[in-house]
C-alpha cells in the first residue's frame, strides 16, 4: 500500500526544490542578454559557438540605447554586442521628419572570441522589407575575424548586394562602430 502522507510530503518537497532552483537561476545572472533580444535562435546559436561544459557567467558591460555588450565567462571568454539597426525604408529615409516610421530594423549578435575578434555575427530578427539577401550565413562570414581597428568600406572590403545597398551599408556601419566602442569599454 502507498503511504499517501509520504507522497504529499514529497510533492511539497518537489515545489519547494522546483522554487529554488528558480530562484538561483534568477539570481546567478545567467541571462542578462535584454530581453527584447534573448530569442531562440539567438540563443541556439550561442549555444552552438559558444561549446563550454562549466557554467558560464554572463556579465553586462554596458548596456545602450540600441543594444547590450556582454563578457561571456566559462572555460574561455567570450564577448558579444546584441543590438537593432535601423535602416532606410525603400526609397530613403526622411531625416528632416524623423520618426520611428522612417526607418526599418533588424536585430542581430556579434560573437567575439578573448581576442576580441569576430567569431560570428547572426540576424535573428530582420524586420525590413528588403535587403534580407544580408542575413545569408555566407555573406556575414566576410566579418569574421574583423577586429574593429580598421574601417571597412563596403565595395572593397565587404561585398555590396544589389537590392540591400541600405541594410549592407547600415550593418557594416553599425559593426565598425561597436566594435571600437567595445574596444575603448575595454581596459
Amino acid at each position: 500500500m502507498l503511504d499517501t502522507k509520504f507522497c504529499k510530503t514529497g510533492k511539497h518537497e518537489m515545489k519547494t526544490l522546483f522554487i529554488l532552483v528558480l530562484m538561483l537561476f534568477s539570481l546567478s545572472g545567467q541571462t542578462q542578454i535584454p530581453a527584447e533580444y534573448a530569442t531562440k535562435r539567438l540563443m541556439r546559436v550561442l549555444r552552438k559557438e559558444v561549446r563550454q561544459t562549466s557554467p558560464k557567467e554572463w556579465e553586462l558591460l554596458e548596456n545602450t540605447s540600441s543594444g547590450a555588450f556582454l563578457r561571456l565567462e566559462g572555460e574561455e571568454k567570450y564577448y558579444l554586442y546584441v543590438g537593432r539597426v535601423n535602416t532606410c525604408r525603400s526609397g530613403g529615409c526622411n531625416y528632416i521628419n524623423s520618426t520611428s516610421t522612417a526607418f526599418e530594423y533588424f536585430d542581430y549578435a556579434i560573437i567575439m572570441d578573448q581576442n576580441i575578434s569576430i567569431k560570428r555575427v547572426v540576424i535573428f530578427n530582420y524586420q525590413s522589407s528588403r535587403g534580407f539577401e544580408i542575413c545569408s550565413k555566407a555573406w556575414l562570414k566576410q566579418f569574421n575575424a574583423y577586429d574593429g581597428r580598421d574601417t571597412l568600406l563596403v565595395g572593397e572590403d565587404i561585398d555590396a548586394i544589389s537590392g540591400a545597398t541600405y541594410s549592407v551599408n547600415a550593418i557594416t556601419n553599425d559593426i565598425v562602430v561597436r566594435m571600437r566602442d567595445l574596444l575603448l569599454l575595454l581596459p
